[in-house]
């Protein structure tokens, strides 16, 4: 079936409105969930320079490694991220650090990556948040080169 140029330029006219109202809701969604809320609020409250008394376990059941360290934490890309740098001592020897935190409004997650100077790993650790200031567990793995196998990390 043919139809007139009118008809044609009826319906693409049609979609063209249909598309313009999907794009402003899709632009809106878009805005929303780029906004930084209260869980990035929670997440400035970290922001300032800390002194660190670290712990590491070595094994289950042994004693905790501990290590002395100072950070600087700040908040970035519009107070979207938690962006922290360690300096300090661990295992007798220099150490810094940096890692990036932040919570993604979509998929209701925390994301850390963490990076230093004891290898070359990128250590990524995700987990759930209820709750501003509720305690937050992150857990991921990273490759422990002594045993050749990757291990589990959890932060709290």
């Amino acid at each position: 079936m043919v139809s007139s140029l009118e008809e044609t330029q009826a319906v693409a006219a049609a979609l063209a409105q249909e598309n313009a109202h999907d794009m402003q809701a899709d632009m809106e969604a878009w805005a929303k969930a780029a906004t930084p809320g209260e869980f990035h609020a929670f997440l400035a409250q970290k922001a300032g320079s800390w002194k660190i008394t670290g712990k590491m376990w070595m094994q289950p059941g042994a004693e905790p490694v501990t290590s002395e360290s100072t950070a600087e934490a700040k908040m970035i890309l519009g107070g979207r991220f938690l962006y922290e740098t360690m300096k300090g001592e661990s295992m007798g020897m220099p150490f810094e650090g940096l890692g990036i935190t932040g919570y993604d409004n979509t998929s209701k997650m925390v994301t850390s990556t963490w990076y230093d100077s004891m290898g070359t790993v990128t250590t990524v650790l995700t987990g759930s948040w209820e709750k501003p200031g509720a305690p937050l567990e992150l857990n991921g793995e990273m490759f422990d080169p002594m045993s050749g196998l990757n291990m589990k990390v959890r932060t709290v």
